[in-house]
């Protein structure tokens, strides 16, 4: 016993040491940066860019947009999947089609921009194809599908790529919770269809798995592949953000850079903090 504690604070230390102290060590190095007490040009501690992010709206449009993308591409993904698994009764991987669902995970991220970037581009096959159909007079008049103001691009990517994960993820808890087996006692019992649905397979499928769900919409809150590809320069996603303005010529541009990447950081840490101490969290 005593061998497998100290087995336990060992693996534990190592863990801080690895992850956490690297993380709080960024943190603290950005918040220096955006009160400008650290860098090349720094001028002593000063709020100017926290108020000049504030101020222009730059903060709350990059968090919003990002918010925006993550919450649609998120929502329908994980709905579908849903409707999916629960029409297939926790039997969707077990049929022999259910290959093609590891597709898109098969795939990283960049590949499948690159494809919906040629698929979906003024110069790209759909555009090509509906030309060539006669539905529009040029490839120009095609519809802004990549690179716009909404995004489209960037949720139909995340959309395939959640979709997949979700589908086979769900399908998992519907088989290992016996969420079947439920249904059917509830049927017996006199439950209808639409009574056992919402009683019994909603809340024991939205229960097992939201963590895991808001953990995945952390993940395409702060994605950059693809958003880097599809996206705009304005409105632009997080992380594309803070890139660009961490790799200007201009200095000046870097602390501000500094506080999204501080202000980003805060918001994660309180998620998962959120996460773990809601009732059914994290363990």
């Amino acid at each position: 016993m005593r061998i497998r504690y100290l087995h336990r604070k060992a693996g534990l230390a190592l863990h801080v040491l690895l992850t956490l102290l690297p993380l709080a060590a960024g943190g603290i190095y950005a918040l220096l940066y955006s009160v400008g007490l650290a860098g090349s040009l720094a001028p002593g501690f000063t709020l100017r860019y926290w108020d000049s992010l504030i101020s222009r709206g730059t903060l709350w449009q990059t968090f919003a947009y990002s918010a925006y993308i993550m919450m649609v591409s998120v929502l329908l993904s994980y709905a579908s999947a849903l409707a999916l698994v629960i029409s297939g009764r926790g039997r969707l991987m077990q049929q022999s089609r259910s290959r093609i669902f590891y597709l898109p995970l098969a795939m990283p991220a960049l590949v499948l921009a690159f494809f919906a970037f040629r698929f979906f581009s003024g110069g790209g096959w759909l555009a090509s194809l509906a030309f060539r159909a006669g539905w529009i007079e040029s490839p120009q008049e095609f519809p802004e599908l990549v690179n716009d103001p909404y995004g489209v691009g960037i949720i139909f990517v995340h959309f395939l790529l959640a979709f997949a994960f979700f589908s086979i993820y769900l399908d998992r808890v519907y088989a290992n919770e016996r969420i079947g087996e439920q249904v059917q006692s509830a049927r017996v019992l006199g439950a209808g269809y639409g009574q056992s649905l919402r009683r019994v397979v909603l809340p024991m499928i939205l229960r097992k798995t939201w963590p895991a769900v808001s953990l995945y919409a952390l993940f395409v809150f702060g994605s950059y592949e693809v958003p880097l590809l599809l996206g705009r320069s304005s409105p632009e996603m997080l992380s594309v953000r803070i890139v660009r303005m961490l790799s200007r010529f201009n200095l000046e541009d870097r602390p501000e850079g500094f506080a999204i990447v501080f202000a980003y950081m805060m918001l994660s840490v309180l998620a998962v903090i959120l996460l773990r101490k809601s009732k059914g969290g994290l363990r």
